[in-house]
């Protein structure tokens, strides 16, 4: 739970304030195991994650989390450098980017990046990048990004297993069941 004390947001577990206090824009996430919190806030203007208690970088705007289940640290979606129009709400498209326990994947200039999914293992992860060129959607598997489509079916993509995910897309017209596989 988030609590707000002093004007100062603090994310609450078992009745004990957890990491530091923040300035706005709880997020948080615990993971499978109950062991590992992730949470981010704003501090002193800078988003942050913070890790078990321990702030990690900051990012203009930290927009959502996921655990990684074999490394207990965060992945999640970040917009970076969000231009002016963006920040005052004139257009939905921002420099955005997936990070992944601490390593930023391919910026994109994108209306959202969505629907992340960590396989259990930890070894595999897709996610949706919605308008990534114009108004053409396309997915990231394991860092590989599908050929554009017209329309990429939200949370349509699904893990078959580690080396291999499958989506629904919509292009030129046809409805399509694309599967991606790693070689």
């Amino acid at each position: 739970m988030t609590a707000r004390r002093n004007s100062k947001w603090v994310l609450m577990l078992d009745g004990k304030p957890f990491g530091p206090e923040m300035d706005t824009g709880l997020t948080w996430k615990v993971d499978s195991t109950g062991e590992h919190v992730a949470v981010a806030g704003k501090i002193g203007g800078n988003w942050t994650w913070v890790v078990n208690g321990v702030p990690r970088s900051g990012f203009d705007v930290i927009s959502d989390i996921a655990a990684s289940p074999s490394t207990r640290t965060p992945a999640g979606s970040s917009t970076r450098r969000g231009a002016a129009a963006f920040k005052e709400g004139y257009t939905d498209r921002a420099l955005r980017r997936i990070v992944i326990d601490g390593q930023a994947g391919p910026e994109f200039d994108a209306y959202n990046i969505a629907y992340l999914d960590v396989r259990a293992e930890g070894k595999s992860h897709h996610y949706t990048v919605i308008g990534a060129d114009g108004s053409r959607d396309l997915v990231i598997f394991n860092g590989v990004a599908s050929r554009l489509y017209d329309r990429v079916i939200e949370g349509s993509a699904r893990f078959i297993d580690d080396r291999t995910i499958e989506f629904l897309a919509f292009d030129a017209q046809r409805f399509l069941r694309v599967t991606s596989a790693l070689e």
